[in-house]
């Protein structure tokens, strides 16, 4: 599970335009509704899709050759080796947009969706100290791009993508040119999984402990902030639960909340922000042998907040975003 680069905006007074800014990066990758969807067959999957953690609740203790009292260690991300190679099956969707309302009428109404999905297969080229991927080539396998309800095929069968970190920031080039714009924000919401610092998902969501199934353990609310930034920890609560295991796995779900994320981005001298509250569910299949590169991550993050305009306060703000990103990891030996 990581949790990707999710965009922030500052909202102005004078031209309610939309700016984004990174706010949360996570190695690769992790379930509400996508916010846009292709209304055509979805590309292959590769190998069987796990199933979601919170549509069994009710077999948990069920599962055959599992002890109920059995514990498990809990390893959010693997160790990575330079050359390591296997097969990824990614989407990344978003959807941002903006509202003003009058009297709770809308007067203005601006936004933007897009979902690319990418089969490839990856090569770790470089890892960092804690032996998380910083380099990594792809090369593609498919792909398909929607936005705005328009579709293309953004990288050709063949492709080759180098992702590198770099003053950390993820770029993207082919050939040796950068992939700027609006393609490079898309293609960092759904290739998410290279390392930006040495923090890691284990420290951020992790236990040192062991846990039966069942068990929930917080999340480390103090490191999270100081890894999001501009965050304070009292608004950050969130646990992860060990929801069963299965034929080698681990299945993990887990809901987050953050408050206050956007009202900073409100000028305090021309607005009043009412409500400011965003989730991050996500729920993971991990396997307990660490040699095993098999695992499957489904991360929605989605919230909204509303400002109201000091000058006009029955003219008020409204912006909401979801971004959802999943991947599917297969041993390619």
């Amino acid at each position: 599970m990581q949790i990707k680069p999710i965009r922030l905006f500052a909202l102005s007074l004078a031209t309610l335009s939309i700016s984004t800014a990174s706010l949360i990066q996570t190695y690769k990758t992790h379930p509400i509704k996508p916010a846009i969807a292709s209304s055509e067959a979805p590309l292959p999957s590769i190998g069987d899709q796990a199933e979601d953690p919170r549509q069994k609740t009710g077999d948990l203790l069920t599962q055959d050759a599992v002890i109920p009292e059995q514990t498990y260690e809990i390893h959010i991300v693997r160790p990575s080796e330079v050359g390591e190679r296997y097969r990824l099956s990614t989407k990344g969707s978003s959807s941002i947009r903006s509202k003003v309302l009058l009297d709770n009428q809308i007067v203005n109404n601006e936004g933007e969706e897009s979902t690319l999905d990418l089969v490839a297969d990856v090569t770790i080229l470089e890892v960092n100290d804690t032996q998380q991927p910083t380099s990594a080539e792809l090369n593609v396998i498919q792909s398909r791009l929607l936005q705005n309800n328009a579709e293309s095929i953004p990288f050709s069968e063949g492709t080759n993508i180098l992702a590198t970190v770099e003053n950390e920031e993820t770029v993207f080039k082919i050939n040796g040119e950068k992939i700027e714009g609006g393609l490079e924000e898309i293609l960092s919401n759904a290739i998410a999984f290279l390392s930006k610092d040495n923090s890691n998902d284990n420290e951020l969501f992790g236990t040192p402990t062991t846990k039966k199934i069942g068990e929930t353990w917080n999340i480390n609310t103090e490191a999270v902030a100081d890894f999001l930034g501009d965050i304070n920890s009292q608004d950050i609560s969130g646990s992860v639960t060990l929801s069963k295991v299965e034929d080698g796995f681990l299945f993990l779900n887990s809901l987050i909340t953050i408050s206050n994320m956007l009202s900073s981005e409100f000028p305090p001298d021309k607005f009043t922000v009412e409500q400011d509250e965003f989730f991050v569910k996500f729920s993971t299949r991990l396997p307990i042998d660490l040699s095993n590169k098999d695992r499957d991550v489904d991360m929605n993050f989605s919230g909204s907040a509303t400002a109201n305009f000091r000058e006009n306060p029955q003219m008020k703000v409204l912006v909401i975003f979801e971004e959802r990103s999943s991947y599917q990891v297969r041993d390619m030996e």
